[in-house]
């Protein structure tokens, strides 16, 4: 009974004691640079804004939420409808996702995340597909306020699977 304490008490200490943030739940706003490796004809980057929330954030595994809206630049194809003269939206992608985020060091998280994605390219009107995101997460400075991110997305479509890579760097708050 004693050793079953003990490694239980020894489990809880280091949970707890690997403790990341001072409040149990956390906030970041980051920006991000995309570069294409499938799926969004031929642009070729991408910028976009994110914002995270990171629930009991005491421990080593987190839940995190992950929003984000991205805008893709370098295709050249322009789209009219005949009859409207509407002109088909650029690429673009808006998602949510949910998935856990465990802390390898203090400074340092895995995460992968899964949710809807709301895509258009060349299209007139949003297509929803769900998809991925895997990501390490770096946190900066003293109070742990300077947030990058490093981060690979895979929605695959049943035409072409889209898929970037990322940058990001923002505030945690």
């Amino acid at each position: 009974m004693k050793h079953l304490f003990t490694f239980l008490m020894s489990i809880i200490t280091v949970i707890s004691c690997f403790g990341q943030f001072e409040k149990a739940t956390t906030f970041r706003a980051t920006a991000n640079f995309n570069i294409v490796l499938d799926g969004l004809a031929t642009n070729d980057a991408g910028v976009g804004l994110g914002l995270d929330a990171s629930f009991f954030s005491k421990s080593r595994l987190q839940a995190l939420i992950e929003t984000s809206a991205d805008r893709f630049i370098g295709d050249k194809l322009l789209v009219v409808n005949p009859t409207t003269g509407k002109e088909a939206k650029s690429a673009a992608i808006y998602s949510i996702k949910v998935g856990p985020q465990f802390f390898i060091t203090r400074r340092f998280a895995l995460a992968a995340t899964y949710g809807p994605a709301w895509h258009v390219l060349r299209d007139f009107d949003y297509t929803i597909d769900y998809g991925f995101k895997y990501s390490i997460t770096g946190f900066l400075g003293k109070q742990k306020r300077l947030v990058t991110k490093v981060f690979m997305v895979n929605i695959p479509v049943e035409e072409q699977q889209i898929q970037y890579l990322g940058f990001s760097a923002g505030f945690r708050f």
